[in-house]
């Protein structure tokens, strides 16, 4: 299983960093993992969205749109790697 969870900044460098690890560091990450967004089983890469440029092109028809390019989108770079369930 693979989980998204939301920690201090502080609380991550102290325990990757510093390697200190207190008694109520244990029961802030266990309330962040109960608040943790888990990922589906075969999930594609997970990508930020919000850092891709709109391409803006004109069409009389739909009066305009807007649109990300297949490029854009594969060579964003990725946060977390695609499941491999997905990749069979």
């Amino acid at each position: 299983m693979e989980i998204v969870i939301k920690i201090p900044e502080e609380l991550y460098k102290q325990i990757t960093v510093e390697k200190l690890y207190f008694l109520e560091d244990g029961e802030n990450l266990c309330t962040a993992v109960e608040n943790g967004t888990p990922l589906s089983k075969g999930h594609g890469r997970l990508i930020d969205g919000d850092k891709l440029e709109l391409d803006t092109e004109w069409d009389d028809y739909y009066d305009g749109f807007t649109s990300y390019s297949e490029m854009q989108i594969k060579e964003a770079p990725t946060i977390i790697e695609a499941d491999k369930e997905s990749e069979e």
